[in-house]
């Protein structure tokens, strides 16, 4: 039996102990990591990402900073995406107004937005028919629900 599967992810994790000065930085051993670990996943069966375009850092850093403090890179997702146009690929991360989700979804197959939704409902009101619109016009979203399938 297949069950469909999606990964919510981030773009890396860093150790307390490896933190300083990585943080900002994203390099190409960063993006093989990166590259593998998606590769790894697609080929076990999921076809279906939400990447969180910031690292995570463990220990030292609270939940709230690590949603706050390392930087957003939404430039490393829109390479993923690049890279693996078959599999499903949204970003998250930072996303607060209908304007940063369209232009987002000109490159990337969906958007989530997490708290902001929680902290302002009518946003996700707002983001609907723009957003639909958007993902219909580049060829997504429309036509494929979660996991890739055809509707």
């Amino acid at each position: 039996m297949r069950i469909p599967v999606t990964v919510k992810m981030r773009i890396g994790v860093l150790t307390r102990a490896g933190r300083d000065g990585a943080m900002a930085n994203f390099d190409e051993r960063d993006y093989e990591r990166l590259q593998e670990f998606v590769a790894s996943v697609a080929r076990a069966g999921c076809g279906h990402f939400i990447v969180h375009a910031r690292k995570a850092v463990l220990g030292g850093l609270s939940p709230k900073e690590n949603r706050e403090v390392p930087p957003l890179r939404f430039d490393v997702v829109q390479r993923l995406k690049q890279e693996f146009p078959a599999l499903w690929i949204g970003v998250n991360g930072g996303l607060r107004t209908v304007a940063q989700s369209v232009a987002a979804l000109h490159w990337c197959d969906g958007v989530m937005l997490g708290r902001e939704v929680y902290h302002r409902p009518a946003v996700l009101a707002s983001c609907m028919p723009s957003c639909s619109m958007t993902a219909g016009r580049f060829g997504r979203g429309e036509h494929r629900g979660p996991h890739g399938r055809v509707r």
